[in-house]
């Protein structure tokens, strides 16, 4: 994930499903908050 904005690059697991609290460890890595990365949907 790329976010052009931040220049931040963060790195995804390719598990399926990705553990809950690794995933909101990523998105704070990526300075967003949950809302924020739910809106990318």
């Amino acid at each position: 994930m790329w976010n052009e904005e931040k220049e931040i690059m963060i790195i995804v697991p390719r598990s399926d499903p990705v553990n809950p609290w690794t995933l909101k460890g990523i998105i704070e890595d990526a300075g967003m908050t949950v809302d924020e990365f739910r809106k990318l949907a």
